[in-house]
């Protein structure tokens, strides 16, 4: 069994061989693996359509609390745009993030074969689903400020809800 310094000193080598752009791309296979399984399972609970949405929504504002550097992560990607990944890495954080989005269109796709929601583009209304809800969590931390009156999660919910009255029949 080796010691704790040279377990130190081989991990210390080994990091020193990984760059930013590697660890990156493990930090985005687990963060986004991980959201989907949770969104996933979301999808498959609820008992309609609508349901399965408000349970995504809930979802994502309940990993936004519970797990706040996962989305902190996503987050720094998204609203950093200049930041510049090599082409190998940003195609596996689009695969990644269309996954997401596969399984949010999926959920809407059932609600229109059910005749639950209008005919739409399931793709990218989970877009305009996901995006609405990413920007709308950003709101969290007016809680002492324009919404020091207001309680987040009902307002949050009332976003979900007006999104699920847009598309349904």
């Amino acid at each position: 069994m080796c010691s704790f310094i040279e377990q130190c000193s081989n991990l210390i080598t080994h990091v020193k061989e990984i760059s930013k752009e590697d660890i990156y791309a493990e930090l985005s296979e687990e963060v986004f693996g991980f959201i989907h399984d949770e969104i996933r399972t979301a999808a498959e609970s609820g008992r309609d359509p609508a349901g399965r949405m408000r349970k995504i929504g809930e979802t994502l504002l309940a990993l936004s609390d519970s797990h706040k550097m996962y989305y902190d992560f996503i987050d720094y990607f998204l609203s950093t745009p200049e930041i510049i990944f090599p082409d190998d890495i940003k195609a596996l954080v689009d695969i990644n993030g269309r996954r997401i989005i596969d399984t949010i269109a999926g959920v809407i796709q059932q609600g229109v074969d059910a005749g639950k929601f209008r005919k739409v583009d399931p793709k990218n209304f989970a877009l305009i689903f996901i995006g609405n809800l990413h920007g709308f969590i950003h709101f969290k931390k007016l809680n002492k400020t324009i919404l020091k009156n207001q309680n987040f999660r009902d307002l949050y919910s009332k976003n979900i809800d007006c999104f699920i009255k847009g598309i349904s029949r």
